[in-house]
């Protein structure tokens, strides 16, 4: 039933790989010999280290198309919003190298010399170029591989929500991206052909998992099919688009649909079914592995065993938690935890169609952001506007650079959606989540890195800690259904932690954690199964949520402890915000520094000898 386990509410922002976090490891990449073709990066030699930084980030990030169309960015770097990512080999070893060429620049900086503003910026471009070596532009195929589904997820989000309808250019540049789509499934084909040649096959369920994220493809009912159905919703976005014109489009589009878009998403589809088959069950071939990739998303040294240990005595604890809330709401759980939230669910008020789902969802925001004003300096007035996504995700996303997208809050099409994930939803979302975080980080004039990139533990941390703090500052007094899906979510979240330490770090088998989740969320066998089975998809996907939300909180009573009546709840909030995007290392060190300086700053210490 919950937000966590469905992967609701998730922001999807692919550069050049899943993240840009790494381990707190502060050394850039190892450099290779450059290949024997003009530099790109000969224009940075000599520049400040912020200004390095920035050009950099840019260079990069131009080599995913994707990301520039995410961004906003084509106009700043003088292109188009015409092409796909291209996974091609040739062109992934370019990219490789360009970052390693970049990563040997950096190392150029004496990070000891750097002010402390700019050594917060090392580390976090640091913790980018490592992820950007090992992301969907690496030149090893195992590792575009293992980031197939969040890849594919990737490709459908750049064509149903983040392509931009402001002139007849961007209809053709539409267009032509939609008939780019068979050769970017093409080539991800060969890529996980090539690593399963190479005995590296990626886990049953990771090779599986885009089947159902390509479903929406792979549909001969082109009226539904979803980059037709994007295309013909958006047309009238286009200033003087004339009915001829429209229809024109229109049958451009289904042409190419037909005769290309299906049958790649058949081939590729088709190609997985056939494939898992002889997959290994699950994992990313070992311990290290697994702990080296989820230390990247967090920027924090990860151990799977400390953070299995802490994610069971959370789940114990948040069980407890939501047992007490329903005791208190008279509100028996005699037929189980699960199926009492399912019934709460099926029982809560549905929302039903764009303007009434839409409706909701803005008043939500609105008394979200009330609600939670008193826990910071400032709250921002920027504007969220809220939609029905032409895909099926409930998801933020952040205002472009170039203003061409406005921030909002896209509900999926299905059309209808119960109150009681609602509240959680938009707070995770919006107020006082991944809005807010990514507004107070834009006007903090950070460099790119810091204000619009990503490291999921910060991110997806700060968002899962938003949840936590409507619920504290009293969002749920009138919302009975909706407390008790947030403490359910909270619930979910530690669950599958402790699921996916267990799979992929400890060596749980499926039995054994379908055991534990059937155990201490009171689910059916049939139930745990699918639950397990839908974790081992994406090994380390809820890591980021539950480990960044618990860092959160752990130093938010860090500095309560430490400071007493000194600690003040809004000045920590703009302590851990407007630092921008950094690794969860860096985050507690700036926390520590303003610990010490606030401390020092007491009317206590003042009176010391």
């Amino acid at each position: 039933m919950g937000r966590t386990l469905a992967r609701i509410g998730c922001l999807v922002a692919v550069i050049l790989g899943v993240a840009s976090c790494s381990s707190p490891d502060r050394s850039p990449p190892r450099s290779v010999p450059a290949a024997a073709t003009a530099d790109p990066t000969a224009s940075l030699t000599g520049l400040p280290f912020s200004q390095f930084v920035d050009q950099a980030f840019l260079l990069i990030v131009a080599r995913s198309p994707q990301s520039v169309t995410f961004y906003g960015l084509a106009d700043r770097l003088g292109t188009r919003n015409d092409k796909l990512n291209d996974y091609s080999q040739t062109y992934r070893a370019r990219t490789a190298n360009l970052v390693r060429n970049v990563a040997s620049q950096t190392g150029s900086y004496d990070r000891s010399l750097l002010a402390r503003d700019e050594e917060i910026t090392y580390d976090a471009w640091v913790n980018y170029l490592h992820e950007a070596e090992f992301g969907a532009f690496s030149a090893e195929p195992l590792a575009v591989a293992l980031y197939l589904d969040e890849t594919c997820t990737d490709l459908r989000l750049t064509l149903s929500v983040f392509h931009p309808f402001r002139t007849a250019e961007d209809v053709e540049d539409y267009l032509a991206r939609l008939a780019s789509v068979d050769a970017q499934l093409d080539q991800l084909l060969g890529i996980l052909d090539l690593a399963v040649s190479e005995g590296e096959c990626p886990a049953r369920q990771i090779v599986i998992a885009p089947v159902s994220e390509l479903e929406a493809l792979r549909t001969p009912d082109i009226g539904s099919h979803i980059f037709y159905r994007t295309l013909a919703n958006n047309l009238h976005r286009v200033p003087s688009m004339t009915p001829a014109s429209r229809k024109e489009y229109l049958k451009r589009a289904r042409a190419i649909v037909v005769k290309e878009v299906i049958p790649a998403a058949d081939r590729f589809c088709d190609r997985l079914i056939a494939l898992s088959g002889s997959a290994p069950e699950w994992g990313w071939g070992g311990d290290d592995d697994y702990n080296h990739a989820v230390g990247r998303w967090l920027g924090l040294a990860f151990s799977s065993d400390e953070v299995h240990r802490m994610a069971l005595a959370e789940a114990d604890l948040r069980k407890a938690e939501l047992l007490k809330a329903a005791e208190t709401l008279s509100l028996s759980m005699a037929k189980g935890i699960d199926a009492t939230m399912n019934d709460v669910v099926q029982q809560s008020t549905w929302f039903m169609g764009d303007k009434e789902i839409a409706g909701r969802y803005a008043e939500l925001i609105d008394e979200l952001r009330a609600a939670t004003a008193g826990a910071f300096r400032r709250v921002p007035e920027d504007p969220v506007g809220v939609a029905v996504s032409n895909d099926n995700v409930t998801c933020y996303v952040a205002s472009s650079i170039d203003g061409s997208r406005h921030a909002q809050l896209l509900s999926p099409y299905t059309g209808q959606v119960p109150s009681c994930l609602m509240r959680m939803l938009a707070s995770h979302e919006v107020y006082p989540g991944h809005h807010l975080q990514r507004v107070v980080a834009r006007d903090a004039s950070l460099p790119l890195v810091r204000r619009i990139g990503r490291v999921l533990g910060f991110t997806e941390g700060w968002a899962s800690y938003a949840e936590r703090l409507a619920r504290e500052a009293g969002a749920y007094r009138e919302d009975p259904g909706g407390l008790l899906g947030e403490l359910w979510g909270e619930l979910e979240l530690a669950v599958a932690a402790v699921v996916d330490t267990g799979m992929n770090g400890l060596g749980w088998s499926a039995e054994r954690a379908a055991a534990y989740v059937a155990r201490t969320l009171e689910q059916s066998e049939e139930d745990a199964t699918d639950t397990v089975a839908h974790l081992a998809a994406t090994p380390g996907g809820m890591i980021p949520y539950f480990v960044g939300q618990m860092k959160f909180l752990e130093l938010r009573s860090r500095a309560r402890a430490k400071l007493g009546t000194r600690f003040n709840l809004p000045e920590f909030h703009d302590v851990v915000l407007r630092e921008g995007v950094i690794p969860l290392s860096t985050l507690e060190q700036v926390v520590d520094d303003y610990i010490a300086r606030a401390a020092a700053d007491s009317p206590e210490a003042r009176r010391e000898p």
